[in-house]
């Protein structure tokens, strides 16, 4: 139905038609009962023969009515005139962003977004909105620019809130073949993929249900796009938009050099494609986007007050007694009780310089501790491959190094807090925090955590260990019980000793126990890992990223309730999630790293890339095949799964070979097969996907990498892990009988052949010592020679056999030495081959690069955006 300027409906006088929408023709109307101009919007006539549909529309509308808020149009109401239906809106004036972003006749946006300050303020005020909404449990489902105007005065109004449910139609294909209706001006039919393509959620572009992280989704595309003046999934058709959205990374690289680090993070995490990673509440994002996460320049140590109540009740969503079983709000915090207007509550954010990093690698104690009184941070730190221990009082700006812990790592406090125990040199140690030198407690190996006890008692955990037990005073270990092996236990971890000091909590297994220390009796309490006991009664534990809390009868050693989510976001490797939680409350964590995501690429000694593809990915361990035609490569997915898949490195086409778990393949000498790792065995599988993954080899009580063939005799070099030592290399010979080549107190690493199979070239690490490259024969005998000078890893044999190539220990550089091994080896002096930060870091165990057959050029990530500092965030109570 067209009207003409002039004509009635119903009370509404038609001034002119403003266009096309989602829902059909839109007019500019004034009310003449209340004299304003409205906007109509026709609905289409499908409405008026469903009356089922009508009735559920007219339900919806009702609630979408209900909205009353500055940055939503509001709707008015559902007019009927002549068999006719039209929604009653608010006539907001203005443009929309589509037209601020200027787009061409061909649908393109300008090369350039709006000014940072801008579109910031843009996006805080759409996100008002968006918060706004979701609170009445309305979902927009077509967040997108063409639905938010900019008013003249700045303010901003989201359009057609929820609209997109309220026009469904139960019943009706959801099928993604019906989605060019999305494209269209024609509403979108029910069941039809609702929105349009380039803002959709992954979820939504197949078709499945959808939540408010569809709307969080779509907000970081707009974001992206107001901020870059592009669209981070585009495509010339509906069906190659959808494959963007579902498989490809935004352009990171495009982001104008100004957008401050904490928006990157927020883009990052408002797009990722499993909705459980992204952010859980647009309103994080809104506060965010006010300042009250701000965490100031990378090593200032800035401390921003939060807004008080909104952010805690957040990430804090046990709010009061919601873990007791009652509701009783105010309880922000752990051990907090908040009265409105009384209590405010700190974020503080310690961020090191990028040349550092923070010691997470898996097997490695949490790298975070909090002093009993909750006024004290102590934190781990890697430099060029040595760790150090660094102490930050809540009231000091900068944290300090702790001198005398070079070396140290697993931080843990006495319960006076007045000593520090830690991990280093294959000890456990103390040092008294007002100042002295190092005591040894006792040698141990491996540590993966301690705790100590106001009996005087420290109860550690070790790999493939049960508790031990050994007095702060020094001593012999004990330990405390032994380990089920009948059910598959080898190891227990992390401990926590209760107050009475006759308790601990401990994981084992990914679940979370309590045992006697006396009687040695152990009761499971919950599912999960790095349990704390807290002093208002509560276990606080974590399952993979995300922190949870239960109350927990000391008296009992059990929980009395069921576990509530507390914080989501916290960097975790298998079994371990680092964050540390002290008794009253206080709490420090690692926040999940944005994912490095980039392109595969060859990389020459000018500074010179060209992609092997155009996909990208969160690729790493690349080992091109014997004859360099194709490349093996992991592909790190949610969730820590790893994935192997096999590229043409001269057609850029590739495809997946091994689902999760799967990773660090590499090639057998004739390229038919490669060797990988599963669940700490290894497995064999044809590199043509023709057969299944045979198992090859497995041993108790370790953890097995392959590391590479000898071309020459078809001996296989691999890593082995076992508790009573560090990684080591053996051999494994086509005889199958293995032998040990370096098995010792040191830790050995990224160990590959010489092209002739004589040499063997590797990375040797030592606690509190930079990690060096070497090489030795691979015969066994004979000494090692030391092939870096300044500190290296990450060693790479040339296939010409001319030169050894490795990375410096900040992972900036790629080094090269010349070599030539007849008639007696001779080394020369390293040189840079190639100066860049675009390769990312492994912790150093396996070569993250490999380097093409004639020695030229190098098969790396190229990053698509610069590194962001390491960060720890603490989460304290505002002193008064």
């Amino acid at each position: 139905m067209a009207l003409a300027p002039g004509a009635r409906f119903g009370p509404y006088e038609v001034i002119t038609r403003i266009g096309r929408g989602g829902m059909g023709e839109v007019y500019r109307a004034r009310d003449t009962q209340l004299n304003r101009e409205v906007a109509l919007k026709i609905l289409p006539d499908e409405f008026a023969d469903d009356a089922d549909h009508l009735a559920r529309f007219r339900r919806e509308a009702q609630v979408l009515a209900a909205l009353n808020h500055p940055n939503i149009a509001t709707l008015y109401g559902l007019e009927e005139s002549a068999g006719v239906r039209a929604l009653v809106m608010e006539m907001v004036e203005g443009p929309t962003l589509a037209d601020l972003l200027a787009r061409d006749s061909g649908g393109q946006a300008q090369q350039e977004g709006l000014p940072v300050d801008e579109a910031l303020e843009i996006a805080r005020q759409s996100a008002n909105a968006l918060e706004a909404a979701h609170e009445q449990g309305i979902i927009h489902r077509d967040f997108k620019p063409a639905n938010i105007k900019v008013r003249s005065d700045g303010s901003v109004k989201v359009l057609d809130f929820g609209l997109a449910k309220a026009l469904d139609t139960p019943g009706a294909s959801s099928a993604a073949d019906d989605i060019p209706t999305i494209t269209s001006p024609a509403v979108t039919r029910a069941g039809v993929i609702l929105g349009t393509a380039a803002y959709m959620s992954p979820e939504q572009a197949k078709g499945r249900p959808v939540d408010k992280r569809a709307d969080i989704w779509a907000f970081g595309v707009v974001l992206y796009e107001i901020l870059t003046g592009l669209r981070p999934f585009a495509g010339e058709t509906v069906s190659e938009t959808l494959a963007e959205v579902m498989k490809s990374a935004p352009a990171w690289e495009a982001l104008p050099p100004t957008v401050p680090l904490h928006v990157r993070q927020l883009l990052h995490r408002c797009l990722e494609k499993d909705p459980r990673r992204r952010i859980r509440d647009i309103g994080d994002a809104r506060l965010l986007l006010e300042g009250a996460f701000e965490t100031g320049t990378p090593g200032a140590g800035y401390a921003a007050p939060v807004a008080r109540h909104a952010l805690w009740r957040r990430l804090w969503p046990w709010v009061g007694g919601a873990v007791a079983g009652s509701l009783v709000a105010g309880a922000v915090m752990l051990g907090v009780r908040s009265v409105p207007g009384e209590d405010r509550f700190v974020r503080f954010t310690v961020s090191l310089p990028l040349t550092d990093q923070f010691p997470v690698d898996t097997g490695l104690p949490v790298a975070v501790a909090v002093s009993p009184a909750g006024d004290r941070v102590v934190f781990a730190t890697r430099r060029d491959g040595v760790e150090r221990l660094y102490s930050r009082l809540l009231d000091e700006l900068e944290p300090r190094p702790i001198p005398g812990t070079e070396g140290g790592v697993g931080p843990f406090f006495s319960p006076d807090g007045e000593w520090l125990g830690f991990y280093a040199e294959r000890s456990l140690k103390k040092l008294a925090l007002a100042g002295g030198t190092p005591i040894t407690i006792c040698p141990a190996v491996n540590v993966t955590g301690a705790s100590w006890s106001v009996s005087g008692r420290i109860i550690y955990s070790a790999w493939s260990s049960p508790l031990m037990a050994v007095s702060a005073d020094g001593g012999t270990p004990e330990p405390v019980m032994r380990l089920n092996e009948s059910e598959g236990e080898t190891a227990h971890g992390f401990p926590n000793v209760l107050p009475d000091g006759k308790v601990a909590l401990f994981a084992s297994r990914g679940r979370v126990e309590v045992v006697d220390l006396s009687t040695k009796e152990r009761r499971v309490v919950a599912e999960g890992n790095n349990p704390f006991y807290v002093n208002t009664g509560h276990l606080v534990f974590a399952r993979g990223q995300t922190i949870f809390a239960a109350p927990f009868d000391l008296a009992r050693r059990t929980t009395t309730g069921p576990p509530v989510q507390l914080l989501d976001g916290v960097q975790a490797a298998p079994a371990k999630t680092n964050f540390a939680v002290a008794p009253i409350g206080t709490l420090a964590y690692l926040p999940t790293p944005v994912e490095v995501a980039g392109t595969l690429a060859w990389g020459d000694r000018e500074g010179r890339w060209r992609p092997v593809t155009g996909e990208r990915r969160n690729f790493w361990h690349p080992r091109l095949s014997p004859d360099g035609s194709r490349v093996a490569v992991g592909v790190r997915r949610e969730a820590g799964q790893e994935e192997v898949w096999v590229y043409d490195v001269n057609r850029g086409t590739g495809a997946r070979l091994l689902n999760p778990p799967a990773t660090r393949a590499v090639w057998t000498p004739d390229g038919t097969r490669l060797t990988f790792q599963r669940g700490g065995h290894l497995y064999t599988v044809s590199a043509a996907g023709k057969d299944d993954p045979k198992l090859m080899l497995e041993e108790a009580g370790s953890v097995l990498f392959p590391l590479g063939w000898s071309r020459t005799s078809g001996v296989l070099a691999y890593s082995a892990v076992r508790g009573d030592s560090n990684r080591n290399v053996w051999m494994l010979p086509p005889t199958g009988r293995t032998a040990p080549f370096l098995n010792t107190v040191l830790d050995e690493r990224s160990a590959t052949f010489s092209p002739d199979g004589r040499w063997v070239v590797y990375a040797l690490r030592e606690q509190g010592v930079p990690e060096q490259v070497y090489i030795q024969p691979s015969s066994g005998s004979g000494e090692r020679v030391m092939v870096s000078s300044d500190g290296g890893m990450q060693p790479v044999w040339s296939p010409t056999g001319l030169e050894i190539f490795y990375r410096s220990l900040d992972g900036s550089r790629l080094l090269t030495v010349d070599v030539r091994t007849e008639p007696s080896l001779l080394l020369g002096t390293p040189k840079v081959a190639i100066e860049t930060r675009f390769m990312p870091m492994s912790a150093g165990f396996y070569s993250d690069y490999d380097v093409s057959l004639d020695g030229r050029e190098f098969l790396m990530l190229k990053m698509d955006d610069v590194a962001a500092a390491p960060q720890l965030h603490v989460i304290v109570k505002e002193l008064k």
